[in-house]
């Protein structure tokens, strides 16, 4: 990240187990409180919510570099190129806690009528999840030691977040090393 260096990898049709890894350690992250048991999360990568919070990037306060978050143009274009289409996210274990993968299809029986009533319904059917949470497809360096990774969370109508995060394996493990917020609601 560091003066760039991530570079474009070509996409693989399945997840793999470095993907796994790090989605596990972004999401351990943004839901780092130990009261959350039930996590929730988009069964695929999304191009939507990615794509708008890549254009919301100059509309947060702070630019990424005011967050101290280093990074160079091109790795944020392989992000982008990365997640052209969606992925099927798979989790490893975390014994903390439970994941559950939501489909298109039951958010939109929860958020897709014209009404107000989506995180009621939501909260309802999930009364122990704070929301669910979307990732990108991380971009890797070449040696895969580290990783560029969006994640979003929505917890209400206007209680979200989406970062970029970045990760560096160290003794085995993903390790969270920088983020920066690029939209909040």
């Amino acid at each position: 990240m560091a003066g760039g260096g991530l570079g474009a990898q070509e996409a693989p049709t399945e997840a793999s187990d470095n993907e796994c890894a790090v989605w596990t350690a972004t999401i351990s992250y943004v839901y780092s409180d130990s009261q959350t048991k039930l996590v929730l999360v988009r069964d695929s990568t999304t191009l939507g919510l990615v794509s708008a919070a890549f254009n919301a990037w100059s509309g947060y306060p702070k630019s990424l570099k005011d967050q101290g978050f280093d990074v160079v143009q091109a790795d944020l274009d392989d992000l982008k190129k990365a997640n052209a289409h969606r992925t099927a996210v798979r989790l490893c274990a975390n014994p903390a806690r439970s994941y559950r993968l939501l489909s298109d299809s039951e958010l939109q029986a929860f958020f897709g009528q014209l009404d107000h009533g989506g995180w009621t319904r939501f909260k309802m059917a999930f009364p122990t999840a704070r929301g669910f949470v979307n990732v990108s497809r991380p971009q890797f360096n070449r040696d895969r030691t580290q990783a560029l990774v969006y994640a979003g969370t929505q917890e209400d109508w206007l209680s979200g977040v989406g970062q970029l995060i970045f990760l560096k394996r160290e003794a085995g493990s993903w390790v969270v090393r920088a983020h920066a917020v690029v939209w909040i609601s």
